[in-house]
């Protein structure tokens, strides 16, 4: 599997926030919104019924979804856009996504209010991938949903950090061999 759709999940796997646009008389509108993916990949919203999200995914659910690295910090850091359409979930899942959703988000209280409305983009029509300078391009739909998550993913950020703040000495004697210049 090409190597940005891994990457692609690790920013939906690792981020708790992403904007959402989609039309707003002849406008694209954005605002950050909190998503969790589900099983497949897919983003999972919950939206007031008074918010202009809800309003507008009603009236047309085609919109975009940008979703950064953690560490996102500006052009050269890590994002993805997915492109398609966000419906409402029918009611015989909601349950389970509220499970989904409060693993990602823990004080998420208002998943019980009864105003809310869960949201899925279902349909993932274009994806376009962006992992820094020089590294971007299309992952396929299909591509996506062939791809799963690297385990390391959830972990490996915190070792690399503890490596380089505890232990550079260390990790430069392990590998100054195989880079030229390092010493």
């Amino acid at each position: 599997i090409h190597q940005d759709v891994l990457n692609l999940f690790v920013l939906l796997l690792s981020h708790d926030s992403n904007t959402v646009c989609n039309s707003n008389p002849g406008y694209p509108g954005g605002s950050v919104v909190g998503f969790a993916p589900d099983e497949n990949g897919r983003p999972v919203f919950i939206f007031s019924g008074m918010s202009t999200h809800t309003q507008d995914l009603l009236a047309d659910p085609r919109c975009s979804v940008t979703i950064a690295a953690k560490e996102f910090k500006g052009a050269a850091d890590g994002r993805v856009n997915l492109m398609g359409k966000v419906k409402l979930v029918p009611s015989e899942e909601r349950e389970a996504l509220k499970d989904i959703y409060l693993a990602k988000h823990p004080g998420a209280f208002w998943v019980n209010f009864g105003d809310f409305n869960w949201f899925r983009m279902d349909e993932i029509e274009d994806i376009r991938f962006v992992g820094g300078f020089a590294r971007a391009g299309n992952v396929t739909p299909e591509e996506y949903a062939a791809a799963s998550p690297d385990e390391i993913s959830a972990f490996g950020m915190h070792v690399a950090n503890h490596m380089n703040d505890d232990h550079m000495d260390s990790t430069i004697a392990m590998i100054s061999s195989q880079i030229p210049g390092l010493d």
